[in-house]
C-alpha cells in the first residue's frame, strides 16, 4: 500500500512539474500583423537563505520569427548592468555550450527583477537574449547542466536545481507549435 502511495505521489509530482508551464499570451496583434505568444514565468536559479533576494527567472517569448528569452534577476540588491552582446550559456550533458546574447544594454532599476509582487523593493534587471533556431535545436539535443549568466560584476554560475532543462524544453514546444 505504501508503494502504491509513493508512485501516485511521484506521478502527480512529475505531471505537476511538466505542466506548470503555460501560455500566457496567444495572440495576433492587427495593428503590427504579427502573432505573439508568451509563456509563464520560471525559476532559473535561486539561492536560498538570504535575507535579500538572490534569483532569477525567464519567460520565452515569440514575436513572428523572432524568439527571445526575457531574463528578470536579482542579485543581493546590488547594483550592476548587463552589457549588449553579454551572454546567458548553457552547459549540456553532452559538453556542447549554447550562448544567447543579449540585445540591449540593461541596468539594475529598483523592482525591474521582480515577477509580481515579491522582490519589487529590490534592484534587479530585466534582459533580453535572443534565441535563434540552431540554439532551439542544440538545447533540445541534450539536457541542461549549468547555466552561465554574464554581468558587470562578473558572471554567475548554477548547477540546473530548478529543473530548468525540463521546463525550457517545455516553453520552447509551447512558443513553437504553431
Amino acid at each position: 500500500m505504501s508503494k502504491l502511495f509513493i508512485i501516485v505521489i511521484l506521478l502527480f509530482n512529475a505531471v505537476c512539474t511538466l505542466n506548470a508551464q503555460k501560455l500566457i499570451e496567444n495572440k495576433f496583434d492587427e495593428f503590427e500583423k504579427i502573432h505573439i505568444k508568451k509563456t509563464s514565468w520560471c525559476a532559473l536559479m535561486k539561492r536560498p537563505g538570504s535575507a535579500r533576494p538572490y534569483r532569477a527567472e525567464f519567460q520565452l517569448c515569440k514575436k513572428d520569427t523572432l524568439v527571445y528569452l526575457k531574463v528578470k534577476m536579482m542579485l543581493n540588491n546590488e547594483i550592476y548592468s548587463i552589457n549588449k552582446g553579454d551572454k546567458i550559456s548553457f552547459l549540456l550533458d553532452n559538453e556542447n555550450v549554447v550562448s544567447l546574447y543579449c540585445n540591449q544594454y540593461v541596468i539594475t532599476g529598483y523592482g525591474d527583477g521582480a515577477v509580481g509582487y515579491g522582490g519589487s523593493e529590490n534592484y534587479g534587471t530585466e534582459a533580453n537574449y535572443i534565441v535563434t533556431k540552431e540554439n532551439i535545436q542544440n538545447l533540445l539535443s541534450g539536457i541542461i547542466k549549468t547555466i552561465r549568466i554574464e554581468t558587470s560584476i562578473g558572471y554567475i554560475d548554477e548547477m540546473d536545481k530548478r529543473k530548468v532543462d525540463l521546463h525550457f524544453k517545455k516553453c520552447i514546444e509551447l512558443i513553437t507549435i504553431e
